[in-house]
């Protein structure tokens, strides 16, 4: 029997200022041009709920997030490699499958969604205001970036130093400092953790409950995951980082602070 998937659709969500959803964007410009470019830079925004997503829109030649969590996987061979996406990320279009290994894109939104369109507004905008088209590929790269080092994390030896890795990776993006130690408040199962690592299901499952074990990793009934402080000098004892090269995220994180008032952590 054929399995049919329901793909979200995207609700209008108005004409918004670009600049005032994303004021980073202007970081470049001049204090006299920035008022202008904000007037000038007015773009459709998207409202998407949580589920599979194709609605690309035609006249897109990328989609900022503004708000909401987005994931990108790309399928080879029935194996997937997730790119989580966040506020200030681009999404870009992505051709049909083809070539030998026809590789395959889906998108899923995974907390309801913000999207705004960049059009060819957004590119006659970059004509006059170069500096908007640089901090859009500064963004790309660093999406790229946080990719690679995710494919590499993917070539560890052991699950569990997979496992930690890849925490500590997001929390960099989506980290915040709480009295336990980093929030990750992004709510990833065991499974799709396995799919952010390469491993199966009972064997996150396995190195989970070892990193548990070790008081290195909790759970809040919330969903989050917690690393407590302890948890980074193991990770670098684990991947051989010099101690002059180790970066304190707990310091590094400083501003984004977790709300004071969630639950209690589980193990």
């Amino acid at each position: 029997m054929a399995r049919f998937v329901h793909h979200q659709r995207a609700a209008d969500g108005g004409r918004v200022a670009l600049l005032e959803v994303d004021p980073e964007l202007a970081g470049g410009l001049p204090d006299d041009e920035q008022a202008r470019a904000e007037r000038a830079l007015v773009v459709q925004s998207l409202v998407v709920q949580p589920g599979p997503w194709e609605g690309w829109p035609a006249a897109a030649f990328a989609l900022l997030v503004g708000e909401g969590l987005v994931v990108r996987e790309t399928a080879v061979g029935g194996r997937l490699l997730p790119q989580v996406l966040g506020s200030g990320d681009v999404l870009e279009s992505w051709p049909d499958p083809e070539g030998v290994l026809g590789a395959e894109v889906s998108t899923t939104v995974a907390e309801q969604a913000t999207l705004l369109v960049l059009d060819g507004r957004f590119l006659a905008g970059a004509a006059r205001w170069p500096s908007l088209m640089v901090e859009v590929q500064r963004r790309l790269a660093t999406q790229a970036h946080r990719l690679a080092v995710q494919g590499a994390i993917c070539q560890l030896a052991r699950v569990e130093l997979r496992v930690l890795a890849l925490l500590w990776h997001l929390a960099e993006r989506w980290g915040r400092v709480s009295r336990e130690g980093v929030v990750l408040p992004v709510k990833l199962t065991h499974e799709t953790l396995g799919r952010f690592v390469g491993a199966r299901r009972p064997s996150v499952t396995l190195a989970m409950g070892q990193l548990a074990d070790e008081g290195l990793v909790m759970r809040r009934d919330d969903g989050a995951w917690v690393l407590p402080p302890r948890s980074q000098e193991v990770l670098a004892s684990w991947l051989g980082v010099p101690q002059e090269g180790r970066v304190d995220w707990s310091f590094a994180l400083r501003l984004r602070r977790d709300p004071p008032d969630h639950a209690r952590t589980r193990s």
